[in-house]
């Protein structure tokens, strides 16, 4: 956060040529260069945590809430660290009574953004996975190491999302249903390997045409093979979790 000059306007964030900007009327937004927005105090209900995804990657993004329920994302918040910009903001709402109870991780909806392994919500030493409708029941932090993923933050809100009461299919039923994928993807890349092969030593065409034949063929099998591969990691992290949140359910409650 920086003070741009005696009136007190402070920049909260910036960078290729967006920013957001505060005073003691109210916040001016640039989301797209040359085209900005004023906001006087008066109009925002609060602001809140989201998300967005790039390139199969998903970061946190700051939201002006107005009263109207009219939300406002605020581009250049991924362009500073998310603490930074929370900090800012939360000094810059303060004197107007404006809410701002940000956490800075990722959220849709009200939700994590993604299925997938975070620290657990409730503040416990452990994780819990989020199967897009409920928590897992806590998992030790050692399951993170079968996931090619990183473990997300979590959101303090998050912890009144439903856990598993009872116990958790979401697992084992993946678990199944990433085991026959791996099988016919197997299967398929074996298939397209062998063809290639054959079409090598096969001598109804020209050695040029049966080359490039076979090059299409072990190009696909490979892909077939990654996919596979990738298929067998999951499962194998499907299975840990399972067996994980077993162990949890039946050791019960932490108190």
């Amino acid at each position: 956060m920086t003070v741009d000059d005696a009136s007190g306007t402070v920049t909260i964030c910036k960078g290729q040529g967006l920013f957001l900007r505060a005073d003691d009327a109210g916040v001016v937004v640039r989301n797209f260069y040359g085209r900005t927005r004023r906001i006087v105090w008066t109009e925002i209900s609060h602001f809140a945590d989201g998300g967005y995804t790039k390139e199969g990657v998903t970061g946190w993004q700051l939201f002006i809430v107005l009263r109207t329920g009219k939300r406002i994302r605020v581009t250049s918040s991924v362009l500073a660290p998310a603490d930074e910009v929370v900090a800012a903001v939360r000094k810059a709402a303060q004197p107007h009574g404006i809410p701002a109870e940000l956490a800075g991780v990722p959220v849709k909806d009200g939700r994590p953004p993604r299925r997938g392994l975070y620290h657990d919500p409730g503040g416990q030493a452990g994780l819990g996975y989020w199967d897009g409708r409920q928590w897992s029941p806590l998992l030790p932090p050692e399951v993170s190491k079968w996931s090619a993923r990183t473990v997300g933050e979590s959101a303090d809100s998050w912890s009144a999302l439903p856990r598993a009461d009872e116990r958790w299919t979401y697992a084992a039923t993946q678990a199944i249903r990433e085991t026959v994928v791996f099988a016919v993807a197997a299967a398929v890349s074996v298939a397209l390997l062998a063809i290639g092969l054959v079409t090598v030593l096969s001598g109804d065409r020209g050695t040029h045409h049966r080359y490039m034949s076979a090059w299409g063929f072990w190009t696909f099998g490979g892909l077939a093979v990654l996919f596979a591969f990738v298929t067998w990691r999951n499962r194998r992290l499907f299975l840990k979790l399972d067996e994980a949140a077993k162990d949890s359910a039946s050791a019960g409650p932490v108190l």
